[in-house]
């Protein structure tokens, strides 16, 4: 048997493969038996569950990861994480702030001073 080495993004166990694919109670690969069992008000069976893991697990297997790093210090998405953490931001992200906010008015004020004529 072939070993496989991992890839530095893996998020799935090295014993998973990919073309195992389980069928639910209802003899279909995916989620229909899961939302089968679940319109009919009936719990899910095992079957359906592994089916409907393996389905999602082949589907979130090549996406990016859903978050991505925080941006170091001395930035403004830095300043706001200090402010969501309840701390007060750091001298770099302060300047960072203070920066970005001065851009964003002098852009607004330009926009304001070049109205259309009526």
């Amino acid at each position: 048997m072939k070993t496989r080495t991992p890839h530095p993004n893996q998020r799935w166990r090295l014993d998973h493969d990919p073309e195992n694919r389980p069928l639910g109670c209802n003899g279909r690969y995916g989620g229909s038996g899961r939302k089968k069992h679940f319109r009919a008000g009936t719990p899910t069976c095992d079957a359906c569950k592994a089916s409907n893991a393996h389905y999602q697990r082949e589907f979130r297997r090549g996406q990016p990861n859903p978050r991505p790093k925080p941006q170091p210090c001395g930035t403004n998405a830095a300043a706001h994480r200090h402010r969501e953490a309840g701390e007060k931001p750091c001298l770099p992200c302060y300047n960072a702030e203070a920066k970005y906010h001065k851009q964003n008015r002098a852009a607004h004020k330009a926009a304001s001073l070049v109205k259309e004529p009526k």
